[in-house]
């Protein structure tokens, strides 16, 4: 272990976190929200695209897309 983050774990206040049951589904359920959203900005994208248009939604996950139009 690097002595840079071993002296981080030593500071007051830092704990490790581990991972077990109750985070993979709370992995899944969070993973499945952003599908769904990332899905509802793609579909948005790409018809403001198709159409010539402006986006005007404030949906970040277009905002990675250079050429895309915001209103």
């Amino acid at each position: 272990m690097r002595p840079i983050l071993r002296r981080f774990l030593r500071k007051e206040g830092v704990r490790v976190l581990f991972a077990n049951d109750q985070t993979t589904q709370h992995d899944a359920a969070v993973f499945r929200q952003l599908r769904i959203q990332a899905t509802t900005a793609l579909w948005m994208a790409v018809l403001t695209l198709r159409h010539t248009l402006a986006l005007h939604a404030r949906d970040r996950h277009v905002d990675q897309l250079p050429h895309l139009v915001r209103g």
